[in-house]
């Protein structure tokens, strides 16, 4: 019998190495201990998980071929479905929805099911589904990981009658592969009339964090001893910046201003890194974090300096240092939540990702819902902040600006702008952030890569 799939020294850092040769029309089932690796080998072939070594179909070695080409020659069905919509006939082309009716009918599936959600069907009901979606397209391999698990005994009877059915009408080379047990700033332009603050005023502000800790003791909510840490940090950290700020002013160098900036951004990226639940191994949450709120802070800033604002010269720290700071506070917000939204639903989704890998879609199509979520969680914050600004909240700068003497009217110009600003950067940032994230879960297989996580 000629051969179609040809499997040489396929390993992995967890399993093998395996070798297979199956002929044209063949059906194997692999078998074996549990953990032993049937799962593995399969999504191997697949080309779903990293492996070493030579897989040929028909003579044409996997290497030769794009990611997603190869997948939908050698088509996995894992033996927990994946789904990425909400309802079942979303996941089927229009011109093929004939054939997945008559197709479910088959296989004891109402028409019904095709319409309705992904969450009220049973898992069975789901396997049974995730199989005719892979048999539609014909793929010469079908890599079936457990097919018959969660059925019932009538229903294994119907998925082996179609699978033999199909297997013989197939053109010759079909092979199917089965595994068969389970296993904060100032304002923008010169100080006017500024209102100096004395000691004394700062002391009366400070009654209120007292009152913050007698409350904290009184109803022994356990805070008062984090309330006042947090505040003498805050006293601290600011005292310090203002000194380190009149130096940079005194300075007037763009060098200076650039490290202090470039200093604001690692530690945002610090806190870009810790605030995700999940995590990448290594230092790739700082680097990602890094480089989107580096981005996003350098563009709308260098933006607002030579065009909207134009101070003389425009590095002018005084301007520079805080804009970058209100920006970076922005970014910040929308890099860590679009950090912790891609990172969370990756692996809530992975069964959902690798279905659509395993059908030949692309990486980049697979991972697109999420990373269309990462970055709509991201801008949220900012959108809820414009949507308040003016009725329900005066911002901040705003504030300050009227305090410091300037006219309401030019106030709000400035705020309307630092928005626009803010808007622009919380975009930027989490668009990196996704897609950087997205970026690093894959490699030139376009795999997806969940070992890269903690």
């Amino acid at each position: 019998m000629e051969t179609a799939l040809l499997v040489k020294e396929l390993r992995s850092e967890f399993a093998g190495p395996f070798e297979l040769n199956l002929g044209a029309g063949a059906c194997a089932a692999i078998t074996g201990a549990s953990g032993s690796g049937k799962s593995l080998f399969l999504r191997m072939i697949a080309d779903l998980d990293p492996n070493h070594g030579e897989v040929w179909l028909h003579g044409v070695e996997r290497a030769s071929l794009a990611a997603p080409e190869w997948r939908k020659r050698a088509t996995y069905v894992s033996a927990e479905s994946g789904w990425w919509a909400d309802t079942v006939i979303e996941h089927f082309a229009v011109n093929s929805r004939s054939e997945v009716a008559a197709l479910a009918a088959r296989l004891g599936l109402h028409v019904d099911l095709l319409h309705a959600s992904i969450a009220r069907l049973s898992t069975g009901e789901k396997q049974r589904l995730a199989l005719v979606r892979a048999l539609l397209p014909s793929p010469p391999v079908l890599l079936l990981d457990e097919p018959t698990g969660p059925l019932d005994e009538e229903s294994v009877v119907r998925v082996e009658a179609l699978l033999q059915e199909r297997d013989s009408r197939s053109k010759p080379g079909r092979t199917l592969g089965r595994s068969a047990l389970s296993d904060g700033g100032g304002a923008f332009g010169n100080a006017m009339n500024p209102i100096l603050l004395t000691p004394l005023d700062i002391s009366i502000a400070a009654s209120l964090i007292i009152l913050d800790a007698v409350l904290s003791i009184w109803l022994r909510l356990r805070l008062h001893r984090q309330i006042a840490i947090a505040a003498a940090r805050m006293i601290v950290q600011l005292v310090a910046i203002g000194y380190v700020l009149r130096f940079i002013f005194s300075l007037n160098n763009p060098a200076a201003t650039l490290l202090l900036i470039l200093i604001m951004v690692l530690v945002a990226a610090r806190e870009v890194a810790a605030r995700p639940e999940r995590r990448f191994k290594g230092h790739s949450n700082l680097v990602i974090g890094f480089i989107s709120v580096g981005f996003a802070t350098f563009v709308t800033s260098i933006l607002a300096l030579t065009t909207a604002i134009r101070p003389q010269p425009w590095f002018d720290p005084h301007y520079a240092i805080p804009l970058a700071g209100i920006i970076l506070g922005s970014v910040l917000n929308s890099a860590s939540l679009s950090l912790d939204s891609f990172l969370g639903s990756v692996r809530r989704e992975r069964p959902a990702i690798e279905a659509r890998l395993s059908l030949g879609e692309t990486y980049r199509e697979a991972i697109a819902p999420l990373v269309r979520e990462a970055i709509r969680r991201g801008l949220l914050p900012i959108i809820n902040q414009m949507s308040a600004a003016g009725i329900v909240t005066l911002p901040g700068i705003m504030t300050g600006q009227i305090l410091a003497g300037l006219d309401p009217l030019e106030a709000v110009k400035y705020q309307i702008l630092l928005m626009f600003l803010l808007s622009g950067g919380s975009g930027l940032s989490a668009l990196a952030a996704s897609y950087l994230a997205a970026w690093h879960l894959t490699d030139e297989r376009q795999r997806l890569r969940l070992d890269r996580l903690q």
